[in-house]
């Protein structure tokens, strides 16, 4: 699998960073899989962070039959996804982009 390249975003924005399991068993990590700008204001952003929680379909499990969102602190979901086969999970958190170089 290639490395993950940084997508560029604005500088001051919102951003929803969602992570999961690349790989298996002993080679498994986590990996962010998708960057989300979501615009300069907080609370609009924090919706569609939690939208992406309620709706990203990750590339595991196969065939999804329901889900489990978690609040981890403010700006944060553990989201536990159950197919049909197996079960996976993903993270999606709101962070601000502050940098860029």
């Amino acid at each position: 699998m290639a490395p993950w390249l940084p997508m560029e975003g604005n500088v001051g924005h919102w951003h929803a960073i969602v992570e999961d399991n690349a790989g298996s068993g002993q080679y498994a990590r986590w990996r962010i899989a998708r960057t989300v700008d979501l615009g300069p204001d907080r609370a609009p952003a924090l919706a569609g962070a939690q939208q992406i929680a309620a709706t990203y379909n990750p590339p595991h499990p196969w065939r999804p039959q329901w889900r489990q969102v978690y609040e981890h602190g403010e700006d944060g979901w553990l989201v536990v996804v159950v197919g049909s086969m197996s079960t996976s999970h993903f993270r999606v958190s709101l962070v601000r982009l502050i940098s860029q170089h």
